[in-house]
């Protein structure tokens, strides 16, 4: 009995579609989608200051440190990572931005790095934890972070670090955050990523469509004797 080709392709044309389109659906939009990029890096210069009061000095030692805004706090100090009271020196900032932009919680997001800072805020308030006991640097915790849910992290240092020996690495339970290089570039209309969109399905459909018509073809051909080919 020959298979009814065309009524096979009409009956499993549309399920294809449907599981290919619902598999590419859910890879893509039903996950967490961690992506990380700098925002900007800099430095500021500050001429030599004069010498300032001895009793100043010791009511700066030993007056406690005030908690920072932003949730942020003071790294251990480093030796030799600060300028000298009174001398020219420098001070170098850079933020990062860590931003959830998958349809699910990212949970236990990572915010690895190797050279100690002088401060670092976090903006807006996330609760978080600090761990200072790795050998290899120290980390950032985030225990979640939702949906479209975006943060940044602003850094304060000084000579000798720079901004490519802070940061290392974003993760979460979920896998690695993707780096971006970014470019300011204006968002395009919703018309238009509707519009692709609906040429990317509309592409899926064809692919598959044409998938079943070539193997329909070649089994056509397979049925035919050796000699009458």
């Amino acid at each position: 009995m020959t298979p009814n080709w065309d009524l096979i392709s009409k009956l499993v044309f549309p399920v294809i579609t449907a599981l290919v389109v619902a598999i590419i659906a859910r890879r893509i939009e039903h996950r967490p989608r961690l992506v990380t990029y700098y925002s900007h890096t800099t430095g500021f210069g500050f001429p030599a200051q004069g010498p300032q009061p001895a009793d100043a000095h010791a009511g700066a030692a030993t007056a406690p440190a005030a908690p920072l805004p932003g949730g942020g706090a003071p790294a251990p100090a480093v030796v030799g990572n600060g300028a000298a009271p009174g001398a020219a020196g420098a001070v170098h900032v850079h933020a990062v931005v860590i931003r959830n932009m998958g349809k699910e919680t990212a949970f236990n997001v990572r915010v690895g790095h190797s050279a100690r800072v002088a401060s670092y805020v976090i903006d807006p308030r996330v609760k978080h934890d600090v761990d200072f006991s790795r050998q290899d640097g120290w980390e950032i915790l985030i225990p979640a972070l939702v949906p479209s849910e975006q943060i940044t992290i602003s850094y304060l240092y000084f000579p000798p670090v720079f901004w490519n020996a802070v940061n290392t690495y974003v993760k979460s339970d979920e896998g690695l955050a993707r780096v971006l290089n970014v470019l300011p570039t204006p968002r395009p209309p919703r018309w238009a990523v509707g519009v692709a969109f609906t040429f990317f399905y509309i592409g899926i459909a064809a692919t598959v469509y044409w998938g079943v018509a070539w193997a329909q073809w070649f089994y056509k051909l397979s049925q035919i004797p050796l000699p009458l080919r």
